[in-house]
C-alpha cells in the first residue's frame, strides 16, 4: 500500500508550497490587521501587496532549485543529509537565506515513500533513484514553499513517475480555480483521489521497488 501512494506524496510536496501561499496571503494580527501591512489600506491593497511579496519569494526559492540543478548537486553516492546541507549552504551563500519556516526534506529512493511527518534513517542516494527536495526559505520575512521531484538515470517508469506528479500538480491547481468554496479536508481528499488514478498508482508500484 505504501508503495502504491508514492506519487501522492510527491504530489502533496509539490502543493504545499502553493496551498501555503494562497493561505499567507489572508493571514491577520491579532488587532485586525492585515500582518505586514499598514492598517486603513484597503483589502484589495492588502492582497496586492502581499501576492507582489508572495510571487517574489517564490522565484527566489525556484532560482534555488535551479541552482543546485545548473551545480549538479544531485548526484549519486551522497547521502541525503549531505545534500541536504548543501542546499542550505547554497541558499545562504547565494541568498542570504538563514531560515526556512518548515523542516527541510531530501529524500530519495525509498524514502521517498515517507509522508511529511517521517523521519527515515539517512540514505545514500543511488544511481537510479528518484529524489525529492522540498524547502521552505523564508525571503525577507515572507515565506516560499518549493519542492521538485528528480530522476537519476534514464529508467521509463521513474521519468514517467515524474511527470505525472508534474501534470497532476497543474490539474490540481486548474481544479482549485473553479471552486467558489472548499475546505481543507475537500481539497486532500481530491488530491488523495488524483494521485491513486490507477494508471499513477500502477507505475509508482512498479518504480518503486
Amino acid at each position: 500500500m505504501k508503495k502504491s501512494l508514492a506519487i501522492c506524496f510527491s504530489l502533496g510536496f509539490a502543493i504545499s508550497g502553493w496551498a501555503q501561499s494562497l493561505a499567507e496571503t489572508n493571514k491577520v494580527t491579532p488587532d485586525g490587521s492585515a500582518q505586514g501591512v499598514k492598517v486603513g489600506t484597503t483589502n484589495k491593497t492588502v492582497m496586492d501587496e502581499a501576492e507582489q511579496k508572495l510571487t517574489l519569494a517564490e522565484q527566489k526559492a525556484k532560482e534555488l532549485f535551479a541552482m543546485v540543478e545548473q551545480r549538479g548537486l544531485i548526484v549519486a553516492g551522497k547521502s541525503e543529509s549531505e545534500l541536504n546541507a548543501e542546499v542550505i549552504k547554497l541558499a545562504k551563500d547565494a541568498f542570504g537565506i538563514e531560515n526556512f519556516w518548515h523542516k527541510k526534506i531530501v529524500r530519495a529512493g525509498v524514502n521517498t515513500l515517507q509522508p511529511y511527518s517521517g523521519n527515515p534513517p539517512d540514505r545514500v542516494i543511488q544511481k537510479d533513484d528518484i529524489v525529492i527536495l522540498d524547502f521552505g526559505p523564508i525571503f525577507e520575512g515572507w515565506e516560499a514553499d518549493v519542492a521538485r521531484t528528480y530522476v537519476l538515470g534514464n529508467d521509463p517508469l521513474k521519468l514517467k513517475i515524474k511527470k505525472d506528479v508534474e501534470d497532476a500538480w497543474v490539474e490540481a491547481k486548474a481544479w482549485y480555480g473553479k471552486q467558489t468554496s472548499l475546505t481543507g479536508a475537500d481539497f486532500f481528499t481530491y488530491l488523495t483521489e488524483l494521485a491513486r488514478r490507477p494508471h499513477r498508482r500502477s507505475l509508482s508500484s512498479r518504480a518503486t521497488r
